[in-house]
C-alpha cells in the first residue's frame, strides 16, 4: 500500500472535520444572533427587517423580567415536555397559570418563554397542538365525528377550533377529511 495515498486520506478527512466544525460554529453564531451586525449594516431585506424588530419589540417587553436568553431556551424545553409529553394541552380549562406553575415560572416569564421561543401568545401555542392532535385523530378513525373530536382535544365550541384549524391547516377539518381520505 502506498504510504502517499494513506496520507492523503488522512488528510483529507482531517480537513472535512475541521470544516464541519467551523460550519457547527457559524450556523450557532448564527442561530444566537451574532450576526445582528449585517442587518444593521443595510445588508437586510424586509422579512428580516420584519423579524428583527418584532424580536426587538419581544426583548423590549421583557427585560424587567430577568430570563436571559439562556434560561429562555432552557425553559424552553421543559415546556415543550410539559405541553407535549404530559399532554396538558387536551385539559379544556388549561390557563398560563397552570403552565406556569408546572415549569416554575411566573405568568409573565412563561409567557416571555413562549413569546421568545415561538412567536406566539399562549392561546396560539396550546391551540397548535390541539390542532395536530385533531388531525392526527382525523387521520386515525374515519368514523369520528368532528364534535367528539373537538372535545377530545382540549376545545370548548366548534367555532374556536374550526378557526384554529384553518389558520393552521388553510382549510376547514371537512376540507381536510375529503384530502385526506379522497371523500366526494
Amino acid at each position: 500500500m502506498d504510504t502517499s495515498i494513506c496520507l492523503d486520506t488522512i488528510f483529507s478527512i482531517i480537513i472535512i472535520i475541521q470544516m464541519t466544525l467551523i460550519l457547527v460554529f457559524f450556523f450557532r453564531l448564527f442561530h444566537q444572533g451574532a450576526f445582528q451586525f449585517f442587518i444593521k449594516e443595510g445588508l437586510s431585506n424586509p422579512t428580516n427587517d420584519k423579524i428583527n424588530r418584532a424580536t426587538e419589540k419581544t426583548q423590549e417587553k421583557y427585560m424587567g423580567y430577568g430570563l436571559s436568553k439562556e434560561l429562555v431556551e432552557d425553559f424552553k424545553v421543559k415546556l415543550i415536555h410539559i405541553i407535549e409529553d404530559e399532554k396538558t394541552y387536551l385539559n379544556p380549562n388549561l390557563k398560563l397559570s397552570d403552565v406556569a406553575k408546572k415549569i416554575g415560572l411566573s405568568n409573565n416569564q412563561t409567557s416571555q418563554v413562549i413569546n421568545q421561543s415561538f412567536e406566539k401568545d399562549f392561546n396560539s401555542f396550546i391551540n397548535e397542538f390541539r390542532i395536530r392532535e385533531a388531525a392526527y385523530l382525523l387521520q386515525q378513525d374515519q368514523n369520528t365525528t368532528v364534535i367528539e373530536i373537538i372535545y377530545q382535544v382540549g376545545f370548548n365550541n366548534k367555532v374556536t377550533f374550526n378557526k384554529a384549524f384553518k389558520k393552521y391547516y388553510k382549510c376547514t377539518p371537512k376540507e381536510y377529511m375529503r384530502k385526506h381520505f379522497h371523500l366526494d
